[in-house]
């Protein structure tokens, strides 16, 4: 029976070892893909975006603020706002996209959007959109 264990996990490990890692798409590749004509590829890309925002925020707020780290998730959170923030906030009006793109942009901190959230927020929105978008508000508002 331990022998069966012992084979298994081996097995088990060499699998592992085949699988390739999934290949992290760049900030450039997901902004072609979020201005794409793909809906997939451009829901997918918004939801990366905001993912890879929130993981650069803890970095900066955790880290060293003279640290190599931190520079670089800097210089990711301000390429990430010149290139995505656009096309995001033209896509509020798109109720599958608005839920990440409103998240995308509270992640960015960007008070000057709220004008726009605001207009985007109607009560003819489905509920889960509203949400997001009030949510997106009020973290604009509080900081």
């Amino acid at each position: 029976m331990l022998w069966f264990v012992a084979l298994t996990l081996a097995q088990q490990g060499m699998a592992d070892e085949n699988l390739e890692p999934a290949e992290l798409k760049s900030v450039d590749e997901l902004v072609r893909d979020l201005r794409g004509e793909d809906p997939s590829d451009a829901l997918f890309a918004a939801r990366e975006l905001k993912a890879q925002t929130k993981s650069y925020n803890k970095t900066v707020e955790r880290g060293n603020p003279s640290s190599v780290r931190v520079l670089e998730a800097r210089q990711k959170l301000a390429q990430i706002e010149e290139r995505a923030a656009g096309p995001c906030l033209d896509m509020l009006s798109d109720d599958r996209m608005a839920r990440p793109c409103a998240g995308l942009i509270a992640e960015l901190g960007m008070t000057n959007a709220l004008p726009v959230l605001h207009e985007a927020h109607q009560p003819d929105r489905p509920g889960l959109t509203r949400r997001a978008l009030k949510r997106a508000i009020r973290s604009l508002e509080e900081s």
